[in-house]
């Protein structure tokens, strides 16, 4: 998508809207790339620890190096969902915020 910009008296560049639209379509593939990626991790995950739960001997020191590393993974996507809140939050108006609190205090009852 090439991105257009043309002179505007109001503004001197209009590009923000088309600009606005790539980001949007960047953000959506970007997230379903994220997601086939989490369904790819989440079948290796279980196929390894169902090859290693029928194993004889059983290897414990295997399987917990598989669950050490769905832990870690786990931990990964929760910072990235930590910053990605608070980011959204420091970008909020005032008004908005006390809308949220209110949201929040509401769901609790």
């Amino acid at each position: 998508m090439l991105l257009r910009f043309t002179y505007n008296k109001r503004k001197n560049v209009r590009g923000a809207y088309e600009n606005k639209k790539l980001s949007k379509m960047i953000m959506k593939r970007s997230q379903f790339l994220h997601w086939l990626q989490l369904q790819f991790w989440r079948a290796q995950v279980t196929a390894a620890l169902a090859d290693l739960s029928s194993a004889l001997p059983f290897e414990r020191a295997a399987v917990l190096a598989v669950l050490d590393d769905e832990a870690t993974m786990i931990d990964e996507r929760q910072v990235i969902a930590r910053e990605a809140l608070l980011d959204k939050l420091a970008s909020m108006i005032p008004e908005a915020l006390e809308q949220l609190a209110q949201a929040l205090l509401q769901g609790r009852k």
